[in-house]
């Protein structure tokens, strides 16, 4: 076989195996935050009536890009809570909040809908990445040293965080965890991201889990 002709099969090869996804790219960079100052954290916690404040992980491919930390909010009047879509499963009634800096203000991101009139349109792969971490509380898995020898594996292969571009939408595929109770398991998550903000919860099935983890427990 010619070299030439060689050169062609193997480039036919590679496009029909990254075709549509983008696992093999490293996102690292370009998700990482740009992070409010540590010191307002103790102000935001005044200001907005909060437990905690904290860095905001994965959230730097949404657009535009804001200054941005994650807190969390303790809700004591339980007829306000439709107004916030990441409740805390723990010991402390609440809810895990966004906050962002724009035009020198701070604003608080409580539910999905706040979150899309904010960020839509969704044009890019990794906006779309980020976009389904912040609305559903998910995260990435970008490389295979995540992956422990004292995992156990309920499906067979995991896999990395990668994107599916479809001509309206972005299938995003990342994961959760459970960190509360008696058991953690991580879960593969597939998330529907429409390029006009909407989004869809597509599939979560158990994926594996930390042996040792098995006899932790957290209220």
């Amino acid at each position: 076989m010619k070299p030439f002709t060689t050169l062609l099969i193997s480039i036919s090869i590679l496009l029909i195996f990254s075709c549509g996804k983008s696992n093999e790219i490293n996102y690292s960079r370009s998700l990482k935050a740009i992070a409010i100052d540590t010191s307002k954290y103790s102000y935001l916690k005044k200001e907005f009536k909060l437990l905690s404040v904290d860095k905001a992980d994965y959230l730097g491919g949404l657009i535009p890009h804001y200054e941005i930390a994650s807190g969390f909010k303790r809700i004591n009047n339980r007829d306000s809570i439709s107004q916030y879509d990441w409740l805390n499963e723990g010991m402390y009634f609440g809810s895990r909040v966004l906050i962002i800096k724009k035009d020198n203000n701070y604003l608080l991101i409580k539910n999905r809908r706040q979150l899309q009139k904010l960020f839509a349109p969704i044009t890019s792969d990794t906006e779309a990445i980020s976009y389904a971490i912040a609305a559903y509380r998910l995260f990435p898995i970008l490389n295979k040293s995540f992956y422990k020898r004292s995992f156990v594996y309920e499906v067979d292969n995991p896999g990395l965080t990668y994107v599916e571009k479809e001509k309206d939408s972005y299938i995003v595929h990342l994961f959760d965890y459970d960190v509360f109770g008696c058991s953690h398991p991580y879960y593969k998550v597939t998330v529907r991201v429409d390029k006009n903000g909407d989004m869809g919860l597509l599939d979560k099935q158990n994926a594996f889990r930390d042996t040792t983890e098995d006899s932790l427990c957290v209220d």
